[in-house]
């Protein structure tokens, strides 16, 4: 079931040319839970385990991604 939810997002994702509002609109998901679930995707099916939280390649959890400027 997981692989058929992944595969379904990741080419409404590829449909919609990365648009992830519009992919959640198709998929009649909210945002928030189309990028839970592409968070969830990260690191599975390569040859590198999933980057944890607070590390380079993954923001902290809980900042919102956001940026700060200065």
């Amino acid at each position: 079931m997981q692989h058929a939810e992944r595969t379904t997002i990741l080419e409404a994702l590829r449909h919609h040319d990365g648009d992830k509002a519009r992919t959640a609109a198709a998929l009649d998901i909210g945002r928030a839970t189309l990028y839970r679930s592409l968070r969830g995707y990260r690191g599975i099916g390569a040859d590198q385990p999933p980057v944890p939280a607070g590390t380079p390649g993954n923001p902290r959890p809980g900042n919102g991604n956001r940026g700060w400027c200065a």
